[in-house]
């Protein structure tokens, strides 16, 4: 394939906390790039999902829920990457929780977008929890007054794939014709360590509650590839800390005797031996770091 055949583009998934995002992004690319839960600023990056087809690369970008007022210095931020993630973008998808559509950074981002002068597409998500599709009408309706400057209104579901057809031909007939910018076979621009790190992340997340998952963070300090000397099969070896700001919180992410960590450390492996089809060995260790946030973000 030449490169003056090939079509290519940077799209921006951008929308409020917990819209369905990351979800979207997995879907679209048919491959886990983006961690998922149920819980607020579970992304902190631009992650990239790349998706090719035949002579189309589809470069998603997973950004963080905008945040309206930030809190702190790792909500300002995600709210810098989900803005900056816009600009760089050739297409944007404005993604919108139905059961939250009048969220006030859905309009804001969706006039964000629309003066960047860039293609601008609206996915609403999560339509499975509305059995009664004509509220989807009035919904639409409410978002008249920019309707010109808008590409489409795509009800989808992430969990039946219901809607993501249609939303993926839109996207690839908006692709402007330029040189791939990664090679084929590449599903995310992370590097090997953050997305060990993702995973663990992830598993936390689900596990605790409340402010906790957010007030901490997972780094793969060191791994490496062995084989195993009996049956010659290769081993991935891992090693993680697991940084919080306070005594209190250490405590529960290791929770009583221990059980919660061996927990977190038990779905981590799986998924990571699930991933990369191999015996994973994964040794978890909680520190605290008071001013970690300020280092990382600040």
């Amino acid at each position: 394939m030449t490169s003056s055949s090939q079509f290519c583009g940077l799209i921006a998934i951008v929308g409020a906390p917990n819209a369905g995002k990351s979800s979207l992004i997995n879907v679209l690319v048919k491959n886990k790039v983006a961690i998922v839960s149920d819980k607020p600023h579970t992304t902190r990056q631009a992650v990239y999902g790349i998706s090719c087809h035949e002579n189309l690369q589809s470069i998603f970008i997973d950004t963080p829920g905008m945040v309206l007022t930030p809190q702190d210095s790792l909500q300002t931020y995600m709210r810098k990457t989900s803005r900056q993630s816009l600009k760089g973008a050739d297409i944007s998808v404005v993604v919108i929780d139905v059961d939250r559509a009048h969220h006030k950074a859905n309009r804001l981002l969706l006039k964000e977008s629309i003066k960047q002068g860039i293609p601008t597409l609206v996915a609403l998500t999560k339509i499975d929890n509305w059995k009664d599709k004509s509220r989807l009408l009035p919904l639409i309706e409410s978002y008249r007054d920019l309707e010109s400057d808008i590409v489409g209104f795509f009800p989808i579901s992430c969990h039946s794939h219901q809607g993501i057809e249609e939303l993926e031909l839109t996207i690839r007939k908006l692709l402007s014709p330029n040189s791939w910018i990664f090679p084929p076979n590449t599903v995310t621009q992370l590097s090997f360590d953050v997305t060990l790190s993702e995973i663990t992340r992830e598993k936390l997340f689900l596990s605790l509650h409340q402010e906790i998952p957010y007030k901490l963070n997972v780094v793969t300090e060191k791994w490496y590839w062995r084989k195993n000397k009996r049956n010659k099969q290769k081993e991935l070896w891992i090693w993680q800390n697991i940084v919080v700001e306070k005594e209190g919180q250490k405590k529960l992410v290791l929770g009583q005797d221990g059980r919660r960590i061996r927990h977190v450390g038990l779905l981590s492996r799986e998924e990571i031996q699930n991933q990369h089809q191999c015996i994973a060995h994964l040794f978890l260790h909680v520190t605290i770091n008071a001013t970690w946030m300020e280092r990382c973000y600040g």
